[in-house]
């Protein structure tokens, strides 16, 4: 599987294409993960993620997906 698409350049100019290709998919408690992710910007290699280990179900406290200046404007 992979995933395209296309941005404008820093400076805005000209649009850069980006491909992410997944990799060596494997089972993680009935679900399939790939454990390998690249990312190229027009053909280049850009950066590369490799999965150790996967885990479900983990308690996350709330606190950490506020967004701390929401709490500084209100």
């Amino acid at each position: 599987m992979w995933l395209e698409y296309e941005e404008a350049s820093a400076a805005g100019v000209t649009l850069v294409k980006h491909t992410k290709k997944f990799f060596d998919y494997r089972y993680a408690q009935s679900t399939l993960v790939p454990y390998r992710t690249v990312l190229l910007e027009d053909g280049k290699l850009m950066q590369e993620t490799r999965i150790l280990t996967v885990t479900f179900g983990i308690k996350i406290d709330d606190s950490l997906f506020r967004n701390p200046e929401a709490a500084s404007v209100s």
